[in-house]
């Protein structure tokens, strides 16, 4: 603020609030000070931001209740607590597939098309705002197997799996195993196995395989 004795009497500036960020700016071409009253309170000038009760004050550096001049300027102010919102995933069912994160890697339930829902919570001010994505799922893990079936009884089978289809690398597990990188299972009893393929976005392709003895000829 000036006198009104005061020259020159105007100022030119801009405050920048972003919402989804609580970041404020201010941005200011021209700040001059009044020359014939270098002494005088009238001269003094502020930038700083305020909570709705005023008992806060954050003060930009150099630039509370002081004289000072400034030319092309800017000067942000960026919330330093607790992020004041929350995120939450689903997946295409519906089904929460992840929460407090901005970002997420899933591997889409449905061929060939899906979709998934972000839910963002604000808590001050209270709001809650939703946005769904329709995708088309291009491409699958595609699993190519070589079986050994048991050539009579008293033999042992085994499953190897080259796989393609989506990013590597691929990891591998029989029934309820552990992945790993091993894309063989030897000394396999007869039996019914599940083959599981698993990609480098954590999408999976599984399948049934039964092995049996052949017939021992007498």
């Amino acid at each position: 603020m000036f006198g009104s004795n005061c020259t020159p009497n105007s100022s030119t500036f801009q405050i920048v609030l972003n919402e989804t960020t609580n970041i404020i700016e201010v941005f200011i071409t021209n700040k001059d000070v009044c020359n014939n009253q270098a002494s005088n309170t009238t001269n003094f000038a502020t930038v700083d931001i305020q909570n709705q009760g005023a008992t806060n004050t954050v003060k930009a550096p150099g630039k509370y209740a002081s004289i000072f001049t400034s030319s092309n300027e800017g000067i942000r102010i960026a919330p330093a607590g607790p992020i004041n919102y929350v995120i939450t995933w689903k997946n295409h069912s519906g089904v929460v597939i992840g929460s407090n994160s901005d970002s997420i890697y899933f591997c889409p339930p449905f061929y060939p098309y899906s979709k998934i829902t972000a839910t963002i919570t604000y808590t001050c001010p209270p709001g809650t705002y939703t946005d769904t994505v329709r995708f088309t799922k291009i491409t699958t893990v595609i699993q190519n197997l070589n079986i050994m079936q048991l050539p009579c009884v008293g033999f042992f089978g085994s499953i190897a799996l080259t796989d393609t289809g989506t990013v590597g690398l691929y990891t591998y597990a029989i029934n309820n195993g552990a992945y790993s990188s091993s894309n063989q299972f030897n000394n396999l009893n007869p039996g019914n196995y599940t083959i599981f393929t698993k990609d480098a976005n954590g999408c999976k392709k599984d399948t049934l395989i039964s092995l049996a003895p052949l017939v021992n000829i007498k």
